[in-house]
């Protein structure tokens, strides 16, 4: 009986840290979509463009990682979006 105690505190006690865990990978998120967005707003286009080129001339591999990934995640989009307004049709 004493053992089955012990084991419940140690999984209530593993399930508050990945709360936690989730909590504060959550709030890290939202300040890099944040400072994001603040980046956006304060900044021209060419001086993003700017940036972009900087970024691929340092990390190249990033950069090309970056771009596949957003043109397979903008791919899935327009297809989604398509099969939706032939259904609607």
């Amino acid at each position: 009986m004493n053992s089955q105690i012990d084991v419940q505190k140690l999984v209530d006690a593993s399930k508050s840290r990945a709360a936690d865990g989730i909590h504060q990978l959550a709030q890290a998120a939202a300040r890099k979509i944040d400072d994001a967005g603040r980046y956006l707003l304060e900044n021209d286009p060419s001086d993003i463009a700017d940036d972009v080129r900087a970024l691929a001339r340092r990390h190249p591999a990033v950069f090309v990682a970056s771009a596949l990934a957003a043109g397979v995640l903008i791919a899935r989009f327009l297809k989604s979006s398509s099969r939706r307004s032939w259904v609607e049709v």
